[in-house]
Order: structure tokens, then C-alpha cells, then sequence
């Protein structure tokens, strides 16, 4: 939460700048088109040394001050306030919603306990695992037989049975 409105900062920020830019930038060139447009329509019709030297030194003034600007930004020199806010944060080392454990036992544990954990993959079931599980339903729905025949019943509905490895597909 605290990144985002960083980040919407930061962004208005460079809008700010950018904006700041763009203006001195219409402003340098509205002084030149008035220069030039004074030139060329002959409110001055003799244009001197002395005028060109002028306007050159104006150009030129005006250029370093952006290109301070800019080296100023590209050195990232930030203002008090501005540095404040960048190391005034919070410590995160100790953050109650972190989880710490080494070892892999220790993060599966650690991940389960938070719900976290992915889910393991299920062991393939055995004829003897699932002879455990059918065996009591036999008897109900077939009782007085023996226990061979119940087994035989057992492993032809395993042999069919989606549970068993042999018929999952891969």
C-alpha cells in the first residue's frame, strides 16, 4: 500500500517536472520567435554584433540553467523534505506477517500453517488401500461369502477402478 502511494508520488512528481520543462521550453522559444520576428519584420532593420551577441549570451543562459536542472535530476539530488520521507521507513526486518524457517520441512510447515503451502501431490493408492476401503461395503451388499471371494470381487473392481495408477493417464 505504502509502494503505491510512493510510486503515485514519485509519478507526480516527474509530471510536475516535465510540465516545469515544457513551460520554460515555450517560453525560450516564444523569446526567439519575438527576436527573430522583430529581425525579419524591420522594427530593428539593421541587425548588429552587439544584438546577436546578446541573444547568443540569452540562448546560452537560458540553456545552462536547464542543463543544471537536468544534472541536478540525473545526480538525483532530492531536497530535505524529500530525503526525510525516503529514510523515515519503517523497519521491516521484524514484520509479525513474515514467516521464518530453514530447512524445507521447516517451510512447507511453516507455508501449511498459513495456508500457503502447495498441495501435495496425492500418493497412488494400492490394491491393499483400497481393499481396506471397499472391504467393508462388500460385506454389506454380499455377506456369507469368504474372504478369497471378497478379495477376488475387490480386484476386478480395481482392476476397473480410476484410483488404481495402472488406468490414470499420465
Amino acid at each position: 500500500m505504502a509502494k503505491a502511494a510512493q510510486r503515485e508520488e514519485k509519478q507526480a512528481e516527474k509530471q510536475a517536472l516535465k510540465a516545469q520543462h515544457d513551460e520554460e521550453q515555450r517560453t525560450i522559444a516564444k523569446s526567439l520567435v519575438k527576436t527573430t520576428e522583430k529581425w525579419k519584420y524591420g522594427e530593428s532593420k539593421k541587425v548588429t554584433q552587439h544584438d546577436l551577441l546578446k541573444e547568443r549570451e540569452r540562448r546560452d543562459a537560458a540553456l545552462a540553467a536547464m542543463s543544471e536542472e537536468h544534472a541536478a535530476a540525473a545526480r538525483r539530488e532530492v531536497g530535505e523534505g524529500e530525503y526525510l520521507k525516503t529514510v523515515m521507513v519503517g523497519n521491516r526486518n521484524v514484520d509479525p506477517d513474515d514467516v521464518s524457517a530453514s530447512g524445507i520441512d521447516a517451510v512447507v510447515g511453516a507455508l501449511d500453517g498459513m495456508g500457503l503451502a502447495p498441495p501435495s501431490p496425492a500418493a497412488p493408492m494400492t490394491f491393499k488401500d483400497f481393499l481396506d476401503r471397499e472391504m467393508p461395503g462388500l460385506r454389506e451388499e454380499k455377506p456369507g461369502l469368504k474372504l478369497p471371494q471378497y478379495k477376488d470381487i475387490a480386484y476386478k473392481m480395481w482392476t476397473r477402478s480410476p484410483e488404481n495408477p495402472a488406468n490414470q493417464k499420465k
